[in-house]
């Protein structure tokens, strides 16, 4: 029988033994009432339609009983057949466990390397941070220059130290020298000097006003007539406003004095 061949064979085995006694399989399912798709898959002996060993194992011993047939070399078959596909899976999962492992210890290396670089990191920054040099504190306290030179309580202005008069004294070029006075000769104003005792005396011979400082005093102002006379006196000399030039006769110390222009004209002198 073809059978002997394969001793695993357990639904070509049962088949065999249904076909030489003409059995039909839909007899088998209305004596055994198991269905048409479980039978098949017995004789295809298709494990993956098979339900569970417990169930198969009673529908084995069902069908052996219907055809004559022995129920545990039926059985025995179908644990050796089990076996081998049970081996075969976890083969083929063997098989398909290493194509998994580089994807996984690929993804871990580089989980580990990210971590590593991230501490790195995180130490490297916190290295820089604790050798870096801390700023010196910075004194809130005015300027001991400003206290010393004001004299001023805190939170009290004070004026800028290029303001102070010392300093502009110190900074500035040194002032230079005068050449010294010749001996005998002391200087003196010309403004100022002495001439000595003048007389000044005006006469009117026509209607004039006239403005006379005497040795740059406050000014003082006649308005003569005809025959008027005015005598004044001065040390250093007389500064003479005239509004008719030709209306006044001057004299200084008794000598005349010519004064210049035409009669109405306004005129200024200084004498001597």
């Amino acid at each position: 029988m073809a059978t002997e061949n394969h001793p695993f064979a357990f639904g070509q085995y049962l088949r065999d033994l249904r076909l030489e006694r003409g059995i039909s399989l839909e007899t088998i399912s209305a004596r055994t009432r198991i269905g048409m798709g479980n039978l098949l898959a017995i004789e295809r002996e298709d494990h993956q339609r098979l339900p569970a060993v417990v169930f198969v194992v009673g529908y084995l011993k069902a069908y052996a009983q219907a055809i004559g047939a022995e129920p545990g070399e039926a059985i025995r078959r179908y644990h050796a057949s089990r076996r081998a596909y049970n081996d075969t899976l976890r083969t083929d999962a063997v098989a398909r466990a290493p194509k998994r492992r580089p994807w996984f210890r690929l993804c871990a290396v580089l989980g580990l390397l990210a971590v590593a670089t991230g501490l790195s990191v995180f130490g490297f920054n916190r290295w820089q941070r604790a050798a870096r040099p801390t700023a010196p504190a910075v004194s809130q306290a005015p300027p001991p220059a400003a206290v010393a030179r004001g004299g001023s309580p805190a939170g009290e202005q004070t004026p800028a130290p290029a303001a102070a008069p010392a300093e502009k004294l110190s900074e500035s070029p040194p002032a230079p020298v005068e050449a010294a006075a010749a001996p005998g000769r002391p200087e003196t104003d010309p403004a100022t000097e002495s001439v000595g005792p003048l007389a000044l005396v005006a006469l009117a011979e026509e209607e004039t006003w006239l403005k006379v400082i005497s040795d740059n005093q406050r000014p003082v102002e006649y308005l003569l007539k005809p025959g008027e006379k005015v005598t004044l006196e001065a040390r250093r000399g007389f500064n003479l406003l005239i509004g008719n030039a030709a209306g006044l006769r001057l004299t200084l110390n008794g000598r005349p004095v010519r004064v210049p222009g035409k009669s109405g004209q306004v005129v200024t002198l200084q004498l001597p």
